[in-house]
């Protein structure tokens, strides 16, 4: 089941760190989201082409689905500054699983930033949703919208803006989840120069039954 929306097919400290971002769901600078990825070292989801099952091996942290990772520029011949110079607005989304710990959970996330003449975006407000399942009830939740914004110096310079939704709770292990994330229409991302754009339709990660390995 997806929403009714138009799509087109995001050491102890360190674990205190992630336990907080996911309980909460942030947003969160690039350089954070590299010492995440960094615990996640050789953590490859396994999938099984039977099942159509993609397995968290058990201790990882902070694991992305590979095909649920989507992206859509907004601008698709991209946007000239004054001086004729080009900047691509981008976003992208990701499905994320940890297994550790006890924690069993997925959520979804949004990535968003400029590329080319501005490595800074002028602003954003930008939007990120998901959906999972109630295991062992089976029924499918949809958790709040997550919303970012950013204006001028705000904004990451050379870098993204990575916002995480709200997590699952931990109690995958038995059943796992069906999960998706997507980014809906309307989100806006602005440059220097030029007006706002918005993009007109949403990206979605696709759905991905998502299973926690016990060792």
């Amino acid at each position: 089941m997806k929403p009714g929306k138009p799509r087109i097919r995001i050491t102890g400290i360190a674990k205190i760190l992630i336990a907080f971002i996911c309980a909460l769901g942030t947003a969160v600078p690039l350089s954070v989201a590299t010492q995440q990825s960094a615990l996640a070292a050789g953590c490859t989801p396994t999938h099984n082409t039977t099942t159509d099952i993609w397995w968290i091996p058990y201790g990882c942290y902070n694991v992305v689905i590979p095909p649920s990772h989507k992206c859509q520029i907004f601008n698709d011949a991209g946007l000239n500054s004054a001086d004729g110079n080009v900047t691509d607005l981008i976003q992208c989304v990701d499905v994320y699983a940890t297994n550790a710990n006890g924690n069993e959970s997925v959520w979804g996330e949004g990535e968003f930033y400029c590329q080319g003449e501005y490595t800074r975006c002028q602003g954003m407000n930008v939007n990120v949703d998901f959906k999972y399942t109630d295991n062992p009830s089976f029924g499918n939740v949809t958790v709040p919208q997550r919303n970012y914004k950013c204006s001028g110096t705000g904004c990451p310079n050379g870098s993204r803006a990575l916002v995480s939704t709200q997590h699952s709770p931990g109690d995958g292990i038995l059943y796992g989840f069906l999960a998706e994330a997507w980014l809906p229409a309307g989100n806006v991302i602005s440059i220097p120069t030029v007006p706002a754009d918005h993009n007109l339709l949403s990206l979605d990660s696709g759905q991905y039954d998502v299973g926690f390995a016990l060792s």
